[in-house]
């Protein structure tokens, strides 16, 4: 949407961080733009305060062509003389240098990140064939238990499943982490401090929509809105929790439980490929239940 200086020298902090709309006059063609004089070249109306508050008398921009597409430029600047062809052919050069070292670098991003994905797919791939094989029992119970405990630490640090009583209030059938000690006083500070109907995202809030929650980065606002007292938020701070996915749990068109996946490793936080695993995950979940039940009744 806008022009925006990413890398500079030789002009001023205030000239350097101005943005201007990206229809403005700038290096969008493949040919360079060569202003001999600021004041008189056509286009140049909206910047010639800053040009001349900057004693900028003439302007070599050269575009920089990443992979097909351009999307900046380098651009010199002059305050005592003006660019020649000499100027204009080195622009170019550097211009040309410039988009073929971004061009490396995004091919290298793109591979690593494909590397990423294949690395994260197979691993997904043996957590599914590891939980088919386990979740083999008719006991629904065992099931999500079992389901929360495979999740620590493939997916989540936290694994809590809750499920609705006959109140409609959530209870904790099973707390995962890889610290016993931990687990103990989750179970302890979530009875001091039960889960608030009213929270707009919290667990009760998927209960009432069947939707999925995905807080990809909790931030300080949030844990003051989700704390109750400041003991409270004393214990969020300490959880190291930072992102968060909560899923429903169904059977049919009804929400039985949640289950919430939570990181609190620096440098590990949930996208939108995560939550898809995590409700596809919730659905397999949900259809080993409703057979136990069904399973039940027949009996």
């Amino acid at each position: 949407d806008v022009w925006r200086v990413a890398a500079s020298a030789g002009i001023s902090a205030s000239f350097a961080g101005a943005e201007f709309p990206a229809n403005a006059q700038g290096p969008t063609s493949e040919e360079p733009l060569v202003v001999l004089d600021v004041e008189t070249f056509a286009g140049l109306e909206y910047r010639r305060r800053a040009y001349a508050e900057e004693a900028i008398r003439a302007i070599l921009s050269v575009p920089l062509a990443v992979r097909g597409r351009t999307g900046g430029g380098v651009t010199f600047y002059y305050r005592e003389s003006q660019p020649n062809p000499i100027d204009v052919m080195i622009a170019q050069a550097l211009g040309h240098l410039a988009a073929a070292a971004i061009s490396s670098a995004e091919l290298y991003a793109e591979q690593e990140a494909l590397q990423r994905a294949t690395v994260r797919s197979a691993s997904r791939a043996r957590f599914l064939a590891e939980l088919s094989e386990r979740l083999s029992s008719l006991d629904d119970a065992r099931n999500l238990e079992t389901l929360a405990t495979l999740t620590v630490p493939t997916l989540a640090d936290w694994c809590i499943v809750h499920l609705l009583d006959d109140s409609g209030t959530l209870r904790p059938l099973a707390v995962v982490n890889a610290d016993p000690e931990k687990i103990a006083m989750a179970r302890e500070y979530g009875a001091r401090y039960p889960m608030r109907r009213d929270h707009p995202s919290g667990a009760y809030q998927v209960v009432r929509t069947g939707q999925p929650v995905l807080i990809e980065h909790i931030d300080e606002q949030r844990l003051m809105a989700a704390a109750q007292n400041d003991e409270h938020l004393a214990l969020l701070r300490d959880s190291g929790v930072h992102s968060l996915m909560l899923v429903p749990l169904t059977a049919g068109e009804s929400v039985f439980g949640v289950m919430a996946f939570a990181m609190a490793q620096p440098g590990r936080g949930y996208d939108r490929d995560d939550l898809a695993f995590a409700q596809d995950l919730a659905r397999r979940a949900s259809l080993g239940v409703e057979n136990a039940r069904l399973y039940r009744q027949a009996q």
